[in-house]
């Protein structure tokens, strides 16, 4: 019985390469944007690779085989729901499968973390279960908290998140009084998507002068590198530590 191909997943993909255009798209991507940062730890490991040249021309074309895949699977290199190899790539490319054995073999590993190996091999079969598996694995974190966690809970001591804050505040208002009471129950509120919470989040005077999208890109990093969950009560207590610009500070050098 031959074993299934490894079903590679481009790291933070919807933090880092997902517009506000292409969430409104349910197709593939034609164009995508490309982190300009290049003097980070990744691209430092990067550089000194003496194949470096062909790994970051691997990583741009798997960034774009990523891209053209509907809605619910961009980010993964597969077609038509099933893993794609190195050999598939080359054919389908034209590029040499040597260097796509390579950017497997690099950029999956731990220490790098470009890429991450997905339970479901096969996308056609398993894509209810590696939905749910997403689901749970983004919004819940069972593992126990290190030594960092502590240190960030101590930080923050009793204060109340922005979200906490705010829905008091929201409690706070005073509701009009009714002649009779309600018939009906009232429809139960949708919880507002990711994309509407990070513009709530931009548009909130609290963090005024700091880069909302920046940031949280940068705590994804720092989420898939500690294996942790970027949950939104979490992105609220690093957003609360994120350093603003100082008053009058001029950008010219």
């Amino acid at each position: 019985m031959n074993t299934p191909a490894p079903l590679y997943k481009i790291a933070n993909w919807h933090a880092l390469y997902e517009s506000r255009e292409s969430h409104r798209t349910a197709g593939p991507m034609k164009w995508l944007p490309v982190v300009t940062k290049t003097d980070g730890f990744g691209f430092g490991l990067l550089r000194q690779q003496k194949n470096n040249t062909e790994l970051l021309a691997a990583w741009y074309l798997l960034l774009g085989i990523a891209a053209k895949q509907d809605k619910h699977l961009r980010g993964y290199i597969a077609r038509d729901g099933v893993a794609l190899t190195a050999d598939d790539l080359g054919l389908m490319t034209g590029f040499p499968v040597k260097i796509f054995e390579a950017a497997f073999a690099f950029f999956s590993q731990p220490k790098q973390g470009w890429l991450v190996v997905e339970a479901c091999a096969d996308l056609r079969e398993n894509r209810a279960s590696c939905a749910e598996s997403a689901q749970a694995a983004r919004y819940s974190c069972e593992k126990a908290p290190t030594v960092e966690d502590r240190i960030l809970q101590d930080r923050i001591g009793q204060d109340k998140t922005a979200e906490q804050i705010a829905a008091g505040a929201a409690s706070a208002v005073a509701s009009p009084v009714l002649a009779e009471p309600p018939t009906t129950k009232p429809a139960a509120t949708t919880p507002p998507t990711d994309a509407d919470w990070l513009d709530g989040l931009k548009r909130n005077p609290a963090y005024e002068g700091i880069d909302v999208l920046r940031e949280h890109a940068k705590a994804a990093v720092w989420c898939e590198n500690k294996h942790r969950t970027l949950s939104r009560a979490r992105f609220i207590n690093w957003l609360n530590r994120a350093e603003r610009p100082m008053a009058g500070r001029s950008t010219m050098r």
